[in-house]
């Protein structure tokens, strides 16, 4: 035949269950409280559960066995949780006692067995979790079985249904290194090679209070924050694992601090402290890991075997508890929903359909208060932070308010609006082109078709005419007078392009583009043949010489030229010329004294320009005593194209054009 876990065939066990509710029904109602019967009569076998914690020292898996101790003695809780055997009740006690004192569990030594008996609704599982020493785990999962432990924690490892992988919460918060990447391969490889699939694995951060940098509340902050931390881990786990579960787990509580003291301290409170501090102690996001016990608990394909057995068991237990238990779990549930002290984010993940009107004017209450705040905020970050106050709700939360939720975030979006274009308006008021431009930005790029999208994309094509104009005033009052000044002009054109190229004509740019590539000639120097031709009045030509001088450098002189009897005259040589260089030619000895007939100024920068199309110094000479002598000085060299030259009087010199 047979037998249960406590040893009993089901035709004893059903007796047995009978005289233990006969004998209760004969008790006096006042004796026992309902939490203390409630326990006690949930105690029947149902499904078993083997749980395996494996981490490194000191991450918390005798601190988590006490917050279950602790969540026992709550009637706070959805769960009903009973320490089951002497040992494990002792054990129990004395961590509640501990922590009572506000101490911590110290090291574990050696290993020890817990049991607990998990109830919710009509639903009964054992639990049976072993508290392993940290080093024992390391021993065999790094080093082999060197001692009983080690063996003992392997041989555990193998017949386990869930592993608990415990992450310091601490640590993960911190910069500290974060070991057991290795040790889960290590039970992986272990689990492969005796052909055991990997069960279910569930990744618990534990001291989640301690994460405040960056938080860790709820299973998709756990399994972020995991994730970027301990990369190697999360890509064991998706290899190697089925599926992976993420909790967020804190004796302490998220809200509060843990009290603590020291053990001579502690060792004189009264028992009346004691129960105050133990109150301290608020162990949070416990619900969901034991639902998961539950579920994986219940799962047909790995106990239709222990169903069967107990079949008849449950029946006498689910038609019992079904009236004895119904009715106090709704109140249990209202009690937790209408607590003002627990956040929306922890309220029960389902509750009884009489106790969802409660459920959501509770959600409803926080929106109405996310609301008003949205409505003060004056930033854009300031709403998306009073918006994180609805992250994570549970999804009854999400499902009893979906419209209100929705409406929520429209008037978020609605704000922000308000916000930016506001800024918009702002910078208007200040003329700052800069500030306008971001404003303007920053608002086009969240609403693109937002109600004010088109005025600001108005008061930004404004902004770029006015850029525009001043930049043309800019290069126009730049006057070209020397090689420095064209170089600055020629700049500021060059810039004036880059910006607005596209917003001018393409003819206009042509011209542009044209006159700024011819300017540069004049920045390098070039050859030129210059050409002194005689006419009448010079009828002593060899008495008259000519000099010709570049910046006061004689680089050329005519004393004794030319043929008499022809009357020639003529004088022909060649100079390099660049802007910023003076030519003079002079005119020795005419009339008792040296006359300039003509010269390039070296102010004139379009001289060599000017001359290249007519064929004229920019100057003649006018300080004579008497009449000029008359010479005629011309100029051998290539003649611009007219569009070119007048490009160059438009956008260069003098530039009216812009």
């Amino acid at each position: 035949m047979d037998l249960d876990a406590t040893g009993q065939s089901p035709t004893e066990l059903v007796a047995t269950t009978g005289l233990l509710m006969n004998k209760r029904i004969e008790m006096p109602a006042e004796e026992p409280s309902p939490a203390v019967a409630t326990q006690t009569e949930i105690a029947i076998p149902g499904s078993r559960l083997r749980v395996q914690m494996i981490g490194d020292p000191g991450v918390g898996k005798t601190s988590f066995l006490g917050a279950l101790g602790l969540i026992a003695q709550s009637s706070q809780n959805r769960f009903i949780i009973t320490p089951i055997g002497s040992e494990t009740k002792r054990r129990v006690d004395d961590l509640r006692t501990m922590f009572g004192k506000g101490i911590w569990p110290t090291k574990t030594f050696h290993g020890q067995s817990f049991t607990f008996q998990l109830h919710r609704r009509h639903q009964t599982v054992t639990i049976e979790i072993d508290d392993i020493p940290g080093e024992s785990f390391v021993t065999a999962m790094r080093r082999g079985n060197e001692n009983a432990d080690a063996a003992r924690t392997t041989e555990l490892i193998r017949q386990t249904d869930l592993l608990l992988l415990m992450v310091d919460g601490g640590k993960l918060d911190s910069d500290e290194a974060l070991p057991g990447t290795d040790l889960i391969q290590a039970v992986t490889e272990k689990r492969l090679a005796i052909g055991h699939s990997l069960p279910h694995v569930a990744v618990v951060v534990t001291k989640a209070d301690l994460c405040r940098k960056h938080p860790v509340r709820s299973s998709a902050q756990a399994k972020k924050r995991v994730t970027r931390r301990m990369s190697k881990l999360a890509d064991t786990l998706h290899n190697h694992v089925d599926q992976t579960h993420w909790f967020a787990l804190s004796v302490c509580g998220f809200d509060k601090p843990c009290v603590t003291a020291n053990v001579s301290d502690a060792d004189s409170k009264t028992s009346d402290q004691n129960s105050n501090l133990i109150n301290a102690f608020s162990p949070a996001g416990f619900d969901s890991l034991l639902d998961l016990f539950l579920t994986l608990a219940y799962q047909p394909q790995r106990n239709y075997r222990r169903t069967r057995i107990a079949f008849f068991v449950a029946a006498v237990f689910m038609i019992v508890a079904a009236f004895k238990y119904g009715d106090y779990e709704v109140q249990q549930q209202r009690r937790q929903v209408e607590d003002p002290q627990r956040r929306v984010q922890e309220l029960p993940a389902e509750v009884a359909t009489e106790n969802e009107p409660i459920y959501r004017g509770r959600v409803l209450e926080l929106i109405r208060a996310v609301s008003d705040d949205l409505d003060r905020a004056t930033a854009v970050r300031e709403v998306d932070d009073i918006l994180m106050r609805v992250d994570d709700l549970p999804t009854l939360a999400q499902r009893l308010t979906a419209d209100e939720l929705a409406a929520l975030d429209k008037q978020a979006q609605q704000r922000k609006e308000v916000l930016l274009y506001e800024r918009v308006s702002d910078a208007a008021q200040s003329g700052d082109a800069v500030r306008i431009g971001i404003a303007v930005d920053q608002y086009l790029m969240l609403f693109p078709s937002g109600p004010h999208a088109q005025q600001a994309r108005a008061l930004l094509s404004k902004q770029e005419d006015k850029r525009r104009n001043r930049a043309r005033e800019e290069i126009k009052s730049v006057i070209v007078r020397d090689a420095a000044t064209l170089e600055r002009k020629l700049e500021l054109i060059s810039n004036f392009l880059d910006q607005f190229d596209a917003l001018i004509s393409p003819v206009e740019s042509e011209q542009i583009r044209l006159a700024m590539e011819t300017s540069r000639i004049m920045l390098r120097p070039s050859r030129y043949d210059v050409t002194l031709v005689r006419t009448a009045g010079l009828d002593r030509p060899r008495a008259h010489g000519v000099v010709v001088s570049l910046n006061g450098a004689e680089i050329a002189q005519f004393d004794d030229s030319g043929t008499v009897s022809e009357k020639i005259w003529n004088r022909t040589f060649n100079l390099r010329w660049q802007i910023g260089s003076r030519i003079e030619i002079t005119l020795q000895n005419y009339r008792y004294r040296n006359n300039t007939i003509a010269y390039f100024d070296a102010a004139g920068p379009l001289a060599i320009l000017a001359l290249a199309s007519k064929n004229l110094p920019t100057r003649i000479g006018e300080d004579y005593l008497s009449d000029p002598p008359a010479v005629t000085v011309t100029f051998k060299c290539d003649q611009l194209p007219d569009a070119t030259v007048t490009a160059i009087e438009q956008w260069i010199f003098p530039g009216e054009a812009w």
